[in-house]
């Protein structure tokens, strides 16, 4: 079984966050949005 979901990482601190996230949960730094999402 694999998930369907591609980790993503904070540019500004390296914290995994959820794809669907706009802001880092731990530094929050806001998270680049991927075009047509």
């Amino acid at each position: 079984m694999t998930e369907d979901t591609t980790d993503r990482f904070c540019r500004q601190c390296g914290a995994r966050v959820n794809e669907e996230d706009r802001f880092c949960a731990k530094c929050g730094a806001a998270l680049k949005v991927a075009a047509g999402s």
